[in-house]
């Protein structure tokens, strides 16, 4: 299923995955794009189960924008 970035902050990713649910993510300094990828699909998993995402507390926030593996518009195809 693919996931459309549409927003990247130093401390979490905004974006909407292809059936129309949208998701926002905690993301934390020193994660790679695969750990990313993992937890949108422990996201999307546990709002389609529970009908909420998933809140993994306070992450530590990258230092800017750039340093996040993920860009505005990137699409990603996770299987779920």
């Amino acid at each position: 299923m693919k996931f459309k970035v549409t927003k990247v902050e130093t401390h979490k990713l905004t974006g909407d995955w292809e059936d129309g649910v949208s998701a926002e993510i905690p993301i934390k300094k020193g994660q790679t794009k695969a750990e990313i990828v993992e937890a949108l699909k422990v996201s999307y998993i546990s709002k389609i189960q529970k009908g909420m995402s998933e809140n993994v507390g306070t992450p530590v926030k990258y230092d800017a924008t750039s340093d996040v593996p993920f860009s505005v518009n990137d699409e990603e195809t996770i299987t779920i």
